[in-house]
């Protein structure tokens, strides 16, 4: 950490279309928040975030891997970051999921990562 990723990829997404739709997946929620505060998408903890009509304000959202079912089958992100990638992967196998849940993310993480135009993933480097 403190290598200048977020840094870099705030960068990058500020460079982007608007109309470009943004997803940043990470594994904590105290990252998620900082994470949208960082790269000014919304969080998917922002009151009303899942209301109907807050679809616009899911263009560019910052979610908690083990929350990405909340997002509608209608909902695919053109760009999709994955930011502390390798503790992503150990959120998954690390039992603090349920076991009856990790298919379904699974499966839901594969859909949004084939149809995106560009996949980031990002971790530090020790």
């Amino acid at each position: 950490m403190g290598t200048g990723k977020t840094h870099l990829a705030k960068q990058f997404i500020s460079n982007l279309d608007p109309s470009v739709n943004v997803l940043s997946i990470t594994f904590r929620v105290s990252l998620a928040k900082y994470l949208a505060g960082q790269f000014q998408m919304s969080c998917y903890l922002d009151d009303g975030i899942w209301d109907a009509d807050s679809i616009d304000a899911r263009q560019r959202l910052v979610i908690c891997l083990d929350s990405i079912l909340k997002l509608r089958e209608e909902e695919e992100y053109s760009v999709i970051i994955i930011d502390e990638a390798t503790f992503v992967q150990y959120h998954l196998v690390a039992g603090t999921i349920p076991s009856n849940g990790i298919t379904p993310i699974l499966n839901k993480l594969k859909y949004l990562l084939q149809n995106a135009d560009k996949i980031i993933f990002m971790q530090h480097l020790s």
